[in-house]
């Protein structure tokens, strides 16, 4: 209970700093929005598609008079993202900006070995991961130099709606005692760098992020889940 409040307060903060800096934003000088979308790759860390914690897996096979073992075969495979944002200049070299983008993370790839209480038959299953994230984030971009070339350093907060589905291949047909779908949502941040190219018609983005998509509010031995994002954009 004390993990969902702290997520909800951390949401409802992040939503009214985002209100009160685009609002001022949107009242200040004519044609300082800026509107801009990207895509990209995601690099996941091991534990993108891992929900599988010991105190879950325990809890849900005990209930089947079972016992088991989740042993990872392969971390997500190298996943894509798309987005949009939205951003306006406080002062000549700063910007804030909100956005939102989706992530996806095919094919972590998991053993799992049951042995059922009063039977000679196991259930040996391999199941196969998939990961969604979708962060909404609000952050600042902080220009060290700008020109036909600019570079910046940028941070955000995040607001992160996690889930992860299974396909599990049981071999004999019998049905697994897990879920075998996992949705959440966690504050975390992000941190990193980018380029821009001054087209005239529009601004030519390159951007390398490192998200943290669960640094706060996690569950008792849940994975961390972090990422490396690297986007090409454009922003007019």
């Amino acid at each position: 209970m004390k993990n969902i409040n702290k997520s909800k307060i951390l949401l409802v903060l992040c939503a009214f700093a985002l209100n009160l800096s685009f609002s001022d934003i949107l009242h200040a000088e004519a044609g300082l929005l800026e509107f801009g979308f990207f895509g990209g790759l995601s690099i996941p860390n091991d534990k993108v598609s891992n929900f599988f914690t010991r105190e879950e897996i325990s809890g849900r096979i005990d209930n089947a008079n079972s016992v088991g073992n989740f042993i990872t075969k392969s971390a997500s495979d190298l996943g894509y993202h798309l987005g949009v944002r939205l951003r306006g200049d406080v002062s000549n070299n700063v910007y804030l900006q909100g956005g939102v983008s989706f992530h996806r993370f095919n094919q972590g790839i998991y053993d799992l070995s049951i042995k059922k209480e009063n039977s000679t038959e196991d259930i040996n299953a391999t199941c196969y991961a998939t990961t969604n994230i979708i962060p909404i984030s609000f952050g600042i971009n902080c220009y060290l130099f700008k020109g036909f070339v600019g570079a910046y350093l940028l941070g955000d907060l995040t607001y992160n709606i996690i889930s992860t589905s299974l396909e599990a291949d049981a071999g004999n047909s019998q049905s697994l005692p897990i879920a075998t779908t996992y949705n959440d949502s966690r504050p975390g941040c992000d941190v990193g760098a980018g380029i821009d190219f001054d087209l005239e018609l529009f601004l030519l983005n390159i951007e390398g992020r490192y998200n943290f998509a669960n640094i706060i509010a996690r569950d008792t031995d849940e994975p961390i889940k972090n990422y490396v994002s690297i986007s090409v954009g454009v922003t007019f």
